[in-house]
């Protein structure tokens, strides 16, 4: 969770944790990687603000591990 000036900045750190967890799992030689993400925000959040967030992505990345599951 870090504030960029332009978007590119979020899309250049997502790439950057995404190829070292790339790395991390081929070397203990498992067939699929963790995952990683980046969250692009506008300015310093409160704590309820980013309580609020946090909990709304992680319903969403609920919703796509339950995809994922059901293919």
């Amino acid at each position: 969770m870090k504030v960029y000036d332009r978007p590119e900045e979020g899309l250049r750190d997502a790439m950057r944790l995404a190829r070292g967890m790339t790395h991390k799992w081929a070397a203990m030689e498992l067939l699929v990687g963790g995952g990683k993400s980046v969250l692009a925000i506008p300015g310093v959040l409160s704590e309820d603000d980013r309580r609020g967030l946090l909990h709304r992505f992680g319903a969403l990345l609920n919703t796509v591990l339950g995809c994922l599951r059901h293919e």
